[in-house]
């Protein structure tokens, strides 16, 4: 195996590698869809991806540190807020770590329209995957309704277990492209590879069609003594 196999052979690994550990948000995001209007607050499931266009949100938590993974390996760092909104008659939280001016605006509105000031003419599209709440989150959640005088057991008892996390679709995006691009350089280089290895035909028993195609020379006989 020459260098140039051995580099394609294992670019087209790395890049198949990749797009397994990305298959599983890539199948979500195509096709594994629900709109969460038309789900109840206890019904999500885990890994589910819930999307709707928001128009109202009752509150924010407060912020919170998360890990973005890339390839499914947490790498990236980021802030986060976590906003509570109504669905179907209890409390989901939205983790929310783009676009959160949006909700910050979102929120004011729903504030206005609740006193009765204002209309809800904005919306935010929103897209999240139900994870189950973690200890730093429930905190959060916990604080919140203790500021709003809920008790534990009611909210207990009408909010969701799962948060639904904001999937980053552009991250996906490159990350796509980063596998399809190992994958097809991979490729290109094992093409080539091939054709450095076996280089040109070699016909056995039998003449190149360039010369058999060529028109054959007419024999000229000897010229003899004249007598």
């Amino acid at each position: 195996m020459n260098k140039k196999m051995a580099v394609g052979v294992i670019l087209l690994m790395l890049g198949l590698i990749a797009l397994a550990l990305i298959a599983t948000e890539i199948y979500g995001v195509l096709f594994n869809r629900v709109n969460i209007e038309d789900k109840t607050y206890y019904s999500f499931e885990e890994g589910e991806l819930g999307e709707c266009e928001l128009k109202y949100v009752l509150g924010k938590t407060g912020e919170l540190k998360v890990r973005k993974t890339v390839f499914g390996i947490p790498l990236l760092n980021a802030d986060a807020s976590l906003y509570a909104i109504v669905d179907n008659g209890g409390y989901v939280f939205l983790q929310v770590d783009k676009d959160r001016d949006k909700f910050d605006s979102l929120m004011a509105q729903t504030d206005s329209y609740k006193s009765g000031t204002g209309t809800a003419s904005e919306s935010v599209s929103f897209l999240g995957k139900a994870v189950e709440m973690t200890d730093e989150q429930m905190a959060l959640v916990t604080e919140y309704f203790a500021e709003k005088g809920v008790s534990t057991e009611v909210w207990m008892n009408n909010t969701s277990l799962y948060v639904l996390v904001q999937t980053d679709t552009v991250l996906l995006i490159i990350q796509c492209c980063i596998s399809g691009g190992m994958m097809l350089i991979g490729i290109i280089l094992l093409i080539l590879s091939r054709r450095d290895r076996f280089g040109e035909t070699v016909y056995v028993g039998e003449e190149p069609p360039a010369l058999a195609e060529a028109p054959a020379e007419a024999e000229t006989p000897a010229e003899g003594n004249e007598e």
